[in-house]
């Protein structure tokens, strides 16, 4: 039974992360968004990159159906962003990469 309840968990933290990242990344471009301040832009590079990390091979499956982090990270690293937003963002891309070929 504890399994169950774990893995019910776990699903339900992606959706929440889901939505709560969706909300901040596709209402505008990282560029054009003058409402969105770079910590905020850092915080969901950063949980992107937590997710990855913290749950490993369990977030493959995110990341490869769920294509909003690719343009996301993109954006962050090409820009002329905070030098912490860039190399957040590039942290979160290895973070990434290393869960999807796992």
């Amino acid at each position: 039974m504890p399994f169950i309840y774990i893995v019910i968990s776990v699903q339900f933290f992606f959706f929440f992360c889901y939505l709560f990242l969706t909300a901040i990344i596709y209402p505008c471009s990282v560029v054009v968004c003058a409402i969105r301040d770079d910590s905020v832009t850092k915080a969901a590079v950063a949980v992107l990159g937590d997710l990855a990390d913290t749950l490993g091979e369990s977030s493959k499956d995110l990341f490869k159906t769920q294509l909003f982090h690719i343009e996301f990270l993109r954006e962050c690293q090409a820009q002329e962003l905070d030098d912490e937003v860039r190399d957040t963002a590039q942290w979160a891309q290895g973070m990434i990469n290393l869960a999807v070929v796992s």
